[in-house]
């Protein structure tokens, strides 16, 4: 064995680091949470990892992104990653993908691979992974921060434990990160993604790991409760059928449109909404996030003339 590695014994086996560098990883998205997955994957000993990421690095990068520096500003992301695994783990080969992943080339990437991880940034393209995954039979291990919060999950082939939790959870409302909240979502990922890779079982598997910093309080919780609720707020609804009648409905905070048509059993249904006068139209039911006093009107088509 590898003198490098010698301080991951006993914590894990001879014979799992020698599994280790069999192993092939996908790291989707190079930025804040990537980053740092690259770099513990990478010193823990895992063989090949490939990377998915079209972006530079920007000024606004640096107060969080491990391989943002004034030197890589307007440098792709991935060959900043490629630069230092060659650094820390010559041993670890490296590859990306200097694109987007899309749900045209999910398949390819994935290809080969035994374990992903999302560090992306976009809730669909999260989704859109998790659907890749389980038609390929792979684990991912997600995670996701905002703010002074972490979150991450071990999502299961096929369980849209993934989807179940965003179509119960609005993503916080801020586009704020400091700068210890990748790291720690990332060490969380690294911790789950080995064990998986030396054969153990995932602490995470479609639960979701909760951290908010502020209070420093951690909890695990099912993809179908509400995480992100801090409390309950009131708002009005019109059914199609009863435009007249208006019904107060106490809801989570941070519920969204498609949340309320699934407690109106009406997801699906070809509806028109209407939030406080303004339309709101199928593509944007998972955004805004609702507040209190709203008023919703849900109108079929043929209201409409449709």
């Amino acid at each position: 064995m590898e003198k490098r590695f010698s301080a991951n014994i006993p914590a894990i086996t001879a014979e799992e680091q020698a599994l280790l560098r069999e192993k092939h990883v996908l790291v989707a998205g190079c930025g804040g949470i990537g980053n740092y997955v690259i770099e513990y994957l990478a010193r823990a000993g895992v063989g090949r990892i490939t990377a998915v990421d079209s972006d530079v690095f920007e000024e606004s990068n640096l107060n969080r992104q491990l391989y943002a520096t004034a030197a890589t500003l307007g440098k792709n992301k991935v060959t900043a990653a490629a630069e230092r695994v060659r650094e820390i783990a010559p041993g670890t080969a490296f590859d990306f993908w200097l694109s987007r992943l899309r749900g045209s080339t999910a398949p390819s990437a994935l290809r080969g691979k035994d374990l992903v991880l999302d560090a992306l940034d976009s809730i669909e393209d999260r989704l859109m992974l998790e659907e890749a995954c389980g038609e390929a039979g792979l684990y991912l291990v997600h995670g996701a921060v905002a703010g002074w919060m972490a979150q991450a999950m071990t999502v299961s082939p096929g369980s849209g434990s993934l989807r179940t939790f965003y179509e119960n959870n609005a993503a916080p409302a801020t586009h704020a990160v400091l700068s210890f909240a990748p790291a720690l979502c990332a060490a969380v990922q690294a911790a789950e993604a080995l064990k998986l890779l030396c054969g153990r079982a995932p602490s995470l598997e479609d639960k979701l790991l909760c951290f908010d910093c502020r209070d420093m309080t951690a909890r695990t919780v099912l993809p179908a409760e509400h995480v992100f609720a801090e409390g309950q707020i009131d708002v009005t609804i019109c059914k199609y059928d009863q435009l007249e009648q208006r019904d107060v409905y106490t809801v989570p905070e941070r519920t969204t449109v498609r949340q309320i048509l699934k407690i109106l059993s009406l997801e699906g249904e070809n509806l028109y909404v209407m939030r406080n006068g303004q339309y709101v139209m199928p593509e944007d039911f998972d955004r805004p996030v609702l507040e209190a006093g709203d008023l919703l009107e849900l109108r079929k088509s043929a209201a409409f003339g449709g």
